[in-house]
């Protein structure tokens, strides 16, 4: 499905137009930038994404890295890290992955007292900076002893050509129209009938149907330990707890 189709379908569904026409040039344009500000936002929610995607960076002994268009991980720049892991290098034929704990706020990562320690990582922290975002992890990988793996989000396609395909699962073609058709209607001072409202959140139910994961439940890991009885570094305290 192209912009073109999907904007005329949009502006036909509030009744802007009618059949066998076409938006003119100002309204397609007006339509376009609306078109692309809506997956922008859609870009920013998990439900609303179709895949995950790894992406991965080795280690150089740096406190923190960038990632975005241009960064040391060249790929758009997320809005977050969905989960991460890294991979010692050189085990051989079976490589081990060891899951790395995300930390939610730069608060969990100034509260940890040795930044500068450099050996086995467990905690990853990301820093939405914009244009480019900046990883950190803790401690800091040795360099060149550690693959890092993160999971994005795969990105919407962005519409930048009115008349190119928009590679989405065929399931968005709805969700696109008639939830574009709501945003449009404002454009014209219109009141969304509720056939057009009650079909585009059906559609996006879909969407969130299909693409929803749910990972399985875990005990946090410093409640595991006290049942356990078992022990574990802590970066914050600088101690094993």
């Amino acid at each position: 499905m192209t912009p073109f189709y999907a904007i005329n379908q949009a502006l036909k569904k509030i009744g802007v137009l009618g059949i066998g026409q076409t938006a003119a040039a100002e309204d397609f344009n007006d339509a376009f930038d609306e078109l692309q500000n809506m997956l922008f936002q859609w870009q920013q929610q998990r439900w609303l994404v179709f895949g995950l995607i790894d992406v991965t960076f080795v280690g150089e002994g740096n406190q923190s890295f960038t990632i975005g268009t241009g960064g040391d991980v060249n790929v758009l720049r997320p809005d977050n890290i969905e989960s991460a892991y890294f991979v010692q290098q050189n085990q051989g034929g079976q490589p081990v992955s060891y899951p790395l704990e995300i930390l939610m706020s730069r608060e969990d990562y100034n509260n940890i007292v040795l930044k500068s320690l450099s050996t086995w990582p467990q905690y990853l922290f990301f820093d939405s900076a914009y244009p480019l975002a900046n990883v950190f992890i803790s401690p800091i990988p040795p360099a060149g002893q550690f693959t890092i793996h993160m999971t994005i989000k795969t990105p919407l396609p962005d519409p930048s050509n009115q008349t190119g395909e928009m590679s989405t699962p065929p399931e968005y073609n709805q969700a696109i129209i008639f939830n574009l058709a709501t945003l449009l209607a404002t454009n014209y001072g219109l009141t969304v009938s509720p056939d057009v409202r009650l079909v585009a959140d059906r559609s996006l139910n879909v969407i969130r149907n299909a693409n929803a994961q749910i990972p399985r439940l875990e005990m946090p890991t410093g409640i595991a330990d006290g049942v356990t009885g078992g022990g574990r570094y802590n970066p914050f305290s600088d101690r094993v707890d």
